[in-house]
């Protein structure tokens, strides 16, 4: 009766050793899309997706890329955000704003597009350009030429809605890649749970919002 549930391929190994069980594979990225997994996790991944009785994954891509691993049944499941929590954002705080701000939170991380954040700098020098997360991408480095332009480092949960509410446009400025193509971001259900403005680079799973996301080249 019972049912593993498995999130990374590094479990195989357990996975395949307990027999008495169902076994479900969440696959919530791109494995392969990380720069630092190489063929042997590729090679377990997919013995891992023709072992397990059912794998869930996040977005169109990942449905595609089960199927072609040999997957024996699939289910798409995609992603989600906690609307109470980040519908907070939507409060008035009462001030006035001596500049527009555009806001992201979230990794600065390999996917993440330096080249959009230096544009934005440029295009809208007056607007503050307000970066959140963990950059693990070392990008501050190579944007300390925009002075518009500041890193606030990871923060807690429960602080972003406080951060959301500051925001006038908020981003989704990643790298297109077969990681970025296989993302289905968390994030713009948060944006969106605030009524914010969202822009994000064009990826598929952003499409199926329609009008709700700009998407830009």
């Amino acid at each position: 009766q019972a049912v593993h549930v498995v999130q990374h391929p590094y479990w195989y190994g357990l996975a395949s050793f307990v027999a008495s069980a169902q076994l479900v594979y969440d696959c919530m990225d791109f494995h392969a899309g990380f720069s630092n997994n190489g063929e042997s996790h590729e090679s377990v991944e997919t013995q891992l997706l023709r072992l397990a009785d059912l794998t869930i994954v996040t977005s169109d891509f990942l449905v595609d890329f089960a199927h072609k691993a040999g997957a024996k049944k699939v289910s798409l499941i995609r992603n989600a955000g906690e609307f109470d929590h980040f519908h907070q954002a939507t409060a008035q705080v009462g001030q006035i704003r001596q500049a527009p701000v555009i806001g992201y939170y979230g990794a600065i991380a390999e996917w993440f597009d330096p080249q959009i954040i230096e544009a934005l700098s440029r295009k809208f020098p007056t607007a503050q350009i307000e970066l959140i997360g963990d950059d693990s991408a070392q990008v501050q480095g190579r944007l300390k030429h925009c002075p518009n332009v500041r890193f606030h480092g990871e923060k807690p949960y429960a602080e972003l809605p406080q951060w959301l509410q500051k925001f006038d446009v908020c981003l989704i400025p990643f790298q297109i890649n077969p990681l970025t193509l296989a993302t289905n971001p968390v994030k713009v259900y948060e944006y969106l749970s605030a009524g914010k403005p969202v822009v994000g680079s064009d990826l598929p799973e952003l499409a199926q919002f329609g009008d709700l996301v700009y998407r830009a080249t």
